[in-house]
């Protein structure tokens, strides 16, 4: 687990916990990976299960013995009016069919349950500059941003007022937001070195690191968006 993906768990906790107890709360972990939500809800006193497809991504969790289901979300056959709640962590920007996945977690969620999205947005701070670039002809990492030629692309780029009316669309309320941790600057010219020659990178990373430590005076990049169903 990545010291920004502790992070976010530990604020996406508590954006659950301030809304309801989660001490015996049945919690759907949706693109659960190495179980580190899954463990923090169990943690908590939640009743959690995760779910991921990936095998590879989940051994961590399988080895933890952690209530991992390998199956995907739409696959996945719960019940209906089972979950307290549902969390999508850098999730819901991969489906592909975002309709279905919502009427599904609709269906999922006992009256009033809450639905969890942690997204990278459209409308944050670093993917404007990002497209910018692109126009400019620097599309590298616009491209790192979709994270294409990867397994799991980016199909969506959401921001905050397109992704809340299609929650609308499917009986969500928006209950909550929070700004999430974006960028780490702990080892940020070694990452970009894997990727620039060293004078590319030295300038990348300046540039990075200076938006990581100044992010809070710009729109958010990722944040939660909690919903309530009604």
């Amino acid at each position: 687990m990545t010291a920004i993906a502790f992070r976010n768990y530990a604020i996406v906790a508590n954006a659950l916990e301030r809304v309801m107890p989660l001490r015996e709360a049945k919690v759907l972990d949706v693109g659960s990976a190495e179980g580190g939500f899954t463990e923090l809800i169990q943690r908590k006193g939640g009743v959690a299960l995760g779910l991921e497809p990936d095998q590879e991504a989940a051994t961590e969790a399988l080895q933890k013995k952690l209530p991992v289901e390998l199956v995907s979300f739409e696959s996945f056959a719960g019940g209906e009016k089972e979950y307290d709640a549902i969390v999508l962590n850098d999730v819901f920007e991969h489906m592909q069919d975002p309709d279905f996945s919502l009427e599904k977690s609709h269906k999922l969620l006992r009256d009033g349950g809450l639905l969890l999205i942690n997204l990278p947005l459209s409308s944050g701070f670093v993917f404007r500059m990002v497209s910018a670039a692109a126009r400019l002809g620097m599309e590298s990492p616009y491209r790192r941003m979709w994270a294409q030629g990867l397994s799991s692309p980016h199909i969506y780029f959401y921001s905050e007022a397109n992704v809340t009316r299609l929650l609308a669309k499917h009986k969500f309320e928006l209950v909550d937001q929070g700004r999430l941790v974006a960028m780490a600057t702990e080892g940020m010219y070694q990452r970009v070195r894997s990727t620039y020659s060293p004078l590319p990178a030295l300038v990348i990373s300046a540039v990075a690191n200076l938006v990581a430590l100044t992010s809070k005076i710009f729109p958010a990049d990722v944040k939660y968006l909690l919903f309530r169903k009604k």
